[in-house]
Formats: C-alpha cells, sequence, structure tokens
C-alpha cells in the first residue's frame, strides 16, 4: 500500500492482484498510477502516425458465454486485440484462459503523439504557403505597377502633337497634313523602322537573358541516382517469437532514406525508389536491415550491406542480389535486392539556342540604328 492509500485508509478499499468483472463498471473516476518516481527506464515514442494508422477500429456485438454477461444484443465499439497485438504488443495482456484484452488507456499516448507530429506538418506547411502568397502578391503589385506605368506613358503619346524632321533643318517642328505628303510618308517609315528597332532590340534581349538563364539552370542541375529496395529473403528475426518486422534504411552520401515497416514476414517486398543528387564524392550506397521492435523498445539490426556506385554507366538499370552481414566476418543473416540507376548529364539544347537567337537579334538591332542615326546626321 501507498502512503496515500494509508492515509485513506477509511475510504478506500486496496484489492491486491487484478481485478474481473464480468459486467458494467460504474465509477465517477478511473486513476492510474503516474508519478515520475515509480517509473523506471523512461522512453520517448516514436513512429507514432505509422502505429495509429495501422490500427483499426470496430463495432461489434459481444457474445453471451462464460466471460460476457447478456448485454441485450448492443452494438459496441472497439478493438480486435488479435491486431492490436501485431501492431502494439505491450498494451494486449493474455489471461490464464488465453483470452486477450487491451489497455486502451496506453494508447491515449500514442494517439496524442500522433497528433503533435500532424500538426507540426500543418505549421510547417501552413508557413510554406503563406511565404508562397506573399511572393505572389509582391509580383502581382509589380505587374500592376508596370501596366500603371504603360499606360499614363500611352496617354501622354496621345496627347502630344505629330512632329516631323525637315531636311536641312535641325529644329523639330510641325507638318500640317496637307504640307508635303511625301515629307509626311517618309517621316512616317522612318518612325516605323525606329519602332521595328527597338522592338527588335526588346526581343533579342529578352532572348538573350532568358536563354543565358536557362542555359545556367541547366549547367547547374546534378546528375541523380535513382536507388530502388526491391525486396529481402531468409531474413532472421531478432525477437523473441523469431519473426522479423523489417524496415530498411538507405544511405546515399549524406542523405538517409527509410523504407516502410512491413510486419510479421521474413520475405519482405519493399518495392520503394529513393531519389538522390550523384556526383564523385558518392562512392558507395549503404543498406541497413532492422527489426521493427515495438515502441517501447530500440529496433535491432539484422543486417547491413553495401554496394559501390562510382564506377557505374549513367543510363543503365544495374541489379544486385547482396548478401547481409550482421557483424564483421559474420554468417549471412538473409539477401536484399536492390537496383541501381543513375541519370546523364543534361546537355544544353533549346537554351543555347534562345541564347544564340537573342544575341543575334540585339546586334541587328543595334547595327540598324546605328546606321538610322548615320542617315540622320548625314541629313542633317
Amino acid at each position: 500500500m501507498l502512503p496515500s492509500e494509508e492515509a485513506d485508509a477509511p475510504s478506500t478499499s486496496v484489492v491486491p492482484g487484478s481485478l474481473r468483472v464480468h459486467g458494467v463498471v460504474r465509477a465517477k473516476a478511473f486513476l492510474q498510477f503516474s508519478d515520475l518516481r515509480l517509473k523506471a527506464d523512461i522512453q520517448d515514442l516514436t513512429d507514432a502516425v505509422n502505429i495509429i494508422s495501422q490500427l483499426q477500429g470496430k463495432s461489434f456485438k459481444w457474445k453471451n458465454g462464460e466471460h460476457i454477461e447478456e448485454t441485450g444484443g448492443k452494438r459496441v465499439i472497439g478493438f480486435i486485440a488479435q491486431e492490436v497485438q501485431r501492431i502494439v504488443p505491450n498494451v494486449v495482456h493474455v489471461d490464464e484462459h488465453g483470452y486477450l484484452s487491451v489497455a486502451y488507456a496506453e494508447l491515449v499516448p500514442i494517439v496524442i503523439e500522433a497528433l503533435k507530429e500532424h500538426l507540426r506538418q500543418y505549421e510547417h506547411e501552413k508557413g510554406d504557403v503563406q511565404v508562397q502568397l506573399e511572393e505572389l502578391n509582391l509580383r502581382l503589385e509589380k505587374m500592376q505597377l508596370a501596366i500603371d506605368n504603360v499606360e499614363v506613358k500611352r496617354e501622354e503619346f496621345v496627347k502630344q502633337p505629330p512632329i516631323y524632321y525637315v531636311p536641312g533643318d535641325s529644329t523639330l517642328i510641325p507638318i500640317n497634313v496637307t504640307d508635303g505628303p511625301k515629307e509626311k510618308e517618309r517621316v512616317m517609315k522612318t518612325n516605323f523602322l525606329r519602332l521595328g528597332i527597338v522592338i527588335l532590340f526588346l526581343v533579342g534581349l529578352g532572348a538573350t537573358i532568358a536563354g543565358s538563364i536557362f542555359l545556367g539552370i541547366t549547367l547547374s542541375q546534378p546528375q541523380q541516382i535513382l536507388t530502388t529496395v526491391v525486396e529481402a529473403i531468409n531474413l532472421r528475426g531478432m525477437d523473441e517469437d523469431g519473426v522479423p518486422d523489417p524496415y530498411c534504411e538507405v544511405q546515399v552520401g549524406r542523405t538517409l532514406f527509410r523504407t516502410n515497416t512491413l510486419y510479421n514476414t521474413p520475405n519482405p517486398l519493399f518495392d520503394e525508389t529513393f531519389i538522390a543528387d550523384y556526383d564523385k564524392s558518392v562512392y558507395s550506397v549503404i543498406f541497413t536491415l532492422y527489426d521493427k521492435n515495438g515502441i517501447a523498445y530500440s529496433d535491432l539490426v539484422m543486417g547491413a550491406a553495401s554496394f559501390t556506385v562510382d564506377q557505374l554507366e549513367p543510363d543503365t538499370v544495374y541489379v544486385e542480389w547482396l548478401d547481409l552481414i550482421q557483424d564483421a566476418g559474420g554468417d549471412s543473416t538473409g539477401q536484399l535486392k536492390v537496383s541501381f540507376f543513375i541519370t546523364s548529364k543534361k546537355k544544353p539544347g533549346y537554351e543555347l539556342a534562345i541564347l544564340i537567337i537573342g544575341c543575334v537579334l540585339t546586334i541587328a538591332s543595334l547595327a540598324m540604328g546605328f546606321y538610322l542615326w548615320k542617315m540622320k546626321k548625314d541629313q542633317l
């Protein structure tokens, strides 16, 4: 009996061992010991979202019999203990008759951790969306400002009276439509030519800038290596029941990936592909197989293997069977089937063509502009 129980002895009944009730228990509250001073070997819960995603809630009716009283055919909601035992064995208990029971209260911390993980993911995605919205609003404001400036300049241009050059005179004077029809036609052609040169220059400049950007992006794109964990066979379970719950960690350079956990199988079919940047610093890919050991225990290493990839040819699929070794020089603990594919370095194509066309148009517009300026200077 704890100290608090001794103090409450006049109003508290202590039942040693377990209490089984074949029926409904009603009470104002049910309390469980949770004091830190009563606990040891405390560990954080991991993989809570994966555990919750595998639990299947059910509705059912109790069978009338030795262990269940008459329920009147009422449907109730809960879990199937055998299904829960495969996923979270710590919360399932077996009595002396072999019947399974679920400690529902012990599932609450798992649900809370899963909810917290979802909330963290939601806040992260919410922040990304907010940043994108702010950038989009800034772009829209700049576009609107540019449109307003163009409209103002257009209105100013419309309000200006027509002004033409008169040969032999350096001043700008307005010419009536009835005076010098040939001169007016020449001036109009000159203005159209100037406009064409300006448009040609802007198009060439834009193509040059765009081609330079696209070419830079193309040249900066790294090669990628696609690593596929296909399947494993003849795995040895590391926990007491001897049946593994395997998952695989894949290390490519400094990047670490992980497959999903497959339960109760020595021959898991993963079929998961991971993509990472590839350069000469990526010498080999390391695979480590683990046996999932529940939320309260550390996962056990079943075996590891590595494969050298620095000599693989691009654009070629390589499929390999690797022996898993638990300790250096030890026996094989299973085989792992993997495949590799390295993309080739992308070569410049249309980007270079755009850049060349832009340069040609820009140079041509500058040459035409210089010619027009020289012709006007000679006339003056």
